[in-house]
């Protein structure tokens, strides 16, 4: 009688020299790995349960547990429970996995669970793990916020999207939003806003983004550049980099990014194009700023 041997238990990623990013959460790590084409990573487990999500070219899981090995391109989540034995032979193109690696009390705490392995088609979970590889490189102080928020989505869609969506948003998650609006300059998260309405934090990312089309601290980030855009305005004398740290950037660079990326310009150049005109008592003249504010906050 033959005893099959125990899988080696390998950190989250497997190989974490092809790590790329990582985060740890409350409950959960995040880690983004990059692996190269024609890699094999040959059997192994991890000792929580985690969530792939492929963000980039694709690999083939081998599970060993009669499952027959299954393509994972973008568009798909691979969930495995603690200690689930596989392997994986990474694709030509190589592949991009972002990955969640969750504590069991969290999962229990939450109602959910991941007690069998699955490769499930969620492209919805691909799309904010390409986001959140995104933000685990932005240097502003809504990024916890929204890493955060993310991360939560990642899971909520993964293990319990029921399609469902209210009418209209119930009381909390006004407040909720409400307090989001008002307090976009203070350092929130999404457990703190969660808390407040009593909910835990993988649905209250949820519910947030079903009411709203926008993540917490996406919300949040475009507060921000409306802020900024109106001091740029309101306070010619004020530099630049001064406005950007005050909205809550830790460097000019990524300030101007995400402002011509909300606004359409460059931050000098928004302050420039007011300068020629003639301003209302407010800061910027009203039509003008009535289109800045509509393009930067499409979740009032």
């Amino acid at each position: 009688m033959s005893c099959r041997r125990a899988p080696q238990e390998l950190p989250l990623p497997a190989r974490r020299e092809y790590m790329t990013g990582e985060a740890s959460l409350r409950g959960l790590r995040l880690a983004v790995a990059l692996y190269p084409g024609g890699m094999r990573i040959g059997e192994h487990a991890h000792e929580k349960p985690s969530l792939t999500a492929i963000a980039g070219g694709g690999l083939v899981e081998v599970q060993h547990r009669g499952a027959r090995p299954a393509r994972c391109e973008p568009g798909a989540v691979v969930l495995r429970p603690a200690g689930e034995p596989h392997a994986n032979d990474i694709s030509s193109a190589g592949v991009v996995n972002v990955e969640l690696e969750i504590d069991p009390a969290f999962l229990e705490e939450s109602g959910l669970r991941i007690d069998r392995a699955a490769v499930l088609a969620r492209p919805a979970v691909t799309a904010l793990a390409s986001r959140l590889r995104r933000e685990l490189g932005a240097s502003d102080r809504a990024k916890a916020l929204l890493v955060e928020g993310l991360a939560l989505e990642m899971l909520a869609l993964s293990l319990a999207n029921d399609g469902r969506r209210p009418a209209s948003p119930p009381a909390w998650l006004s407040r909720a939003h409400e307090r989001v609006r008002a307090e976009f300059r203070e350092k929130l998260t999404v457990a703190a806003l969660a808390a407040d309405a009593g909910l835990h934090p993988v649905y209250f990312a949820r519910a947030f983004r079903e009411a709203y089309g926008v993540a917490p601290g996406e919300l949040l980030r475009k507060l921000r550049v409306e802020w900024a855009a109106d001091e740029l305005v309101r306070r010619p004398a004020r530099s630049v980099a001064r406005i950007a740290s005050d909205a809550g950037y830790c460097d000019h660079s990524h300030f101007a990014r995400a402002f011509a990326a909300m606004t359409g310009r460059s931050p000098l150049a928004h302050r420039a194009a007011f300068a020629r005109r003639p301003v209302a008592p407010g800061g910027a003249a009203p039509s003008e700023r009535a289109k800045a504010r509509a393009k930067a906050d499409p979740g009032r």
